[in-house]
C-alpha cells in the first residue's frame, strides 16, 4: 500500500517535468534579426512574369551562372556579391517576417555603372539556421506599352 501512495506523486513530478521542459523549449525561439545574421549562398530562383496582369511566364533556375551571395552584418549592414565582384552595399532593418534593403551603391555587371534602387522589402518566407527564403514582388512598369511585373522566390544556404 505505501509503495502505490509513493508511486503516483513520482508519476505526476514526472509529468509536470515534462510539461515545463516543452514550454520551456518553445520560449527559446531564435527571432528572425538573429537568424539572418550570416553570409548565404543562392541556391534557387524562381521568378514569375505579367503582363497587364496576365501570367506571361515562369522561369525557375538551380545553379544560377553568376554564384549570388548576401552577407548580412549585426551592425544592419550587408552586401550582395557574385564569383566576380560586390555589385551592392545596403543597410536591412526587419520588421516581423519583412526585411527591407536600402542600398548605398548597386553596380550594373556589363558597364560597371553605379546607382541607387529604390528600397526593397521583401517578404521572410522561410528561415532558420540552415535556409533563407525570400519572396520579391517587383513593381509594375511599362515596357513596350504593356503593364510589367515580376513576382521572385530566391532560397539561399547558409555558407
Amino acid at each position: 500500500m505505501k509503495r502505490q501512495n509513493l508511486l503516483l506523486p513520482a508519476i505526476l513530478a514526472l509529468a509536470i517535468a515534462s510539461c515545463k521542459k516543452e514550454k520551456n523549449d518553445q520560449s527559446k525561439d531564435i527571432p528572425v534579426t538573429t537568424l539572418i545574421i550570416g553570409n548565404w549562398k543562392a541556391t534557387s530562383i524562381a521568378e514569375i512574369d505579367y503582363t497587364d496582369g496576365i501570367r506571361t511566364g515562369y522561369d525557375t533556375i538551380a545553379n544560377y551562372p553568376l554564384i549570388q551571395f548576401k552577407q548580412f552584418n549585426k551592425d544592419g549592414t550587408g552586401t550582395s556579391t557574385n564569383n566576380l565582384f560586390t555589385y551592392e552595399k545596403f543597410n536591412f532593418s526587419i520588421s516581423g517576417r519583412t526585411l527591407t534593403l536600402t542600398n548605398d551603391t548597386v553596380t550594373d555587371y556589363n558597364d560597371k555603372t553605379k546607382s541607387r534602387l529604390p528600397d526593397r522589402v521583401f517578404k521572410i518566407i522561410k528561415v532558420n539556421s540552415a535556409t533563407l527564403g525570400l519572396y520579391y514582388e517587383v513593381p509594375p512598369y511599362v515596357e513596350d506599352g504593356k503593364n510589367k511585373s515580376f513576382t521572385q522566390n530566391t532560397y539561399y544556404t547558409r555558407q
